[in-house]
């Protein structure tokens, strides 16, 4: 599961600033456009996410990076991913 969350992250991170980068991951992960208010939850998440690890005691990767990688994790525990016809 980290694997393919550090491998969706690296593709999304290539895909232009946050909002960009949401909507592809939901296009992806749920073959539809994100709503304005799931864009905004996941910019929210994905802040908070990077400033905690940036904080803490040192991150092998970069936070932004490690933040994407939880961000897919999320997603692919969703049910909406995992019951997608």
């Amino acid at each position: 599961m980290q694997l393919q969350a550090d491998t969706a992250a690296d593709h999304l991170l290539g895909a232009g600033d946050t909002p960009a980068r949401v909507q592809a991951a939901f296009q992806q992960f749920y073959g539809r456009p994100a709503s304005l208010g799931e864009v905004a939850e996941a910019r929210q998440f994905l802040a908070t996410y990077a400033n905690r690890l940036a904080q803490g005691p040192g991150s092998r990767r970069s936070p932004e990076r490690d933040a994407w990688s939880a961000f897919c994790q999320v997603l692919f525990a969703s049910a909406e991913f995992q019951y997608r016809p």
